[in-house]
């Protein structure tokens, strides 16, 4: 391998020479000096010194996504007209243009790096969705469209109350009360809170 050198000249004139690197930081270098930013990035990725830093980086740049996310976005809505409009498809457009970090780490975590077959294109739109949505209600309640969509299936498809109060502890769903008062301004209640905490 070559040998690398690297001259820093600060604004007094004075010329500092490093020439004393590891391998792997020297090919960083010289990777960084032939502008090839991709091998530059796999090396960093292999650099234990360099991981440890971008590990808070990542941290704080998905944290600040989120705080974007959190002044406006799909999961936001939550009157009637909102939440039966949303879509899980365009909410992971949303995602993959407002918080393209957040998107990128968890389709890695998917598995869906490339293109995929149609139909499980579609349940990656809905896990990204649903796994989004409990992340991003933990930090901010008013980001409950989703949440108060699954909530609707679950109260009209006949889980109990008590099914409903544990999913909400899990983050998946609404409590039984918001759930409900979603339903009465929807005009589709047909029972009372008694009535399903009873079931």
């Amino acid at each position: 391998m070559a040998d690398v050198c690297v001259l820093i000249i600060y604004p007094n004139l004075n010329v500092v020479v490093k020439h004393d690197f590891t391998k792997l930081t020297k090919s960083l270098l010289k990777a960084i000096a032939c502008n090839r930013w991709k091998t530059a990035a796999n090396i960093i990725l292999k650099h234990d010194s360099i991981i440890a830093q971008i590990q808070d980086l990542l941290r704080r740049k998905i944290n600040n996504e989120f705080q974007q996310l959190s002044s406006d976005c799909l999961l936001k809505g939550n009157s009637p007209k909102e939440t039966t409009a949303f879509a899980n498809d365009a909410f992971v457009n949303e995602l993959r243009v407002k918080s393209p970090l957040w998107f990128s780490i968890v389709s890695a975590a998917f598995g869906m790096l490339g293109k995929s077959q149609d139909k499980k294109r579609r349940r990656w739109f809905n896990v990204i969705s649903v796994a989004t949505s409990v992340l991003a209600k933990f930090r901010n309640a008013k980001l409950s469209a989703l949440a108060y969509r699954i909530s609707m299936v679950l109260l009209h498809g006949g889980f109990s109350y008590l099914d409903v109060l544990r999913l909400n502890r899990l983050g998946i769903c609404m409590s039984p009360d918001f759930s409900i008062e979603l339903q009465r301004k929807m005009g589709l209640l047909k029972f009372s809170l008694e009535e399903i905490s009873r079931r």
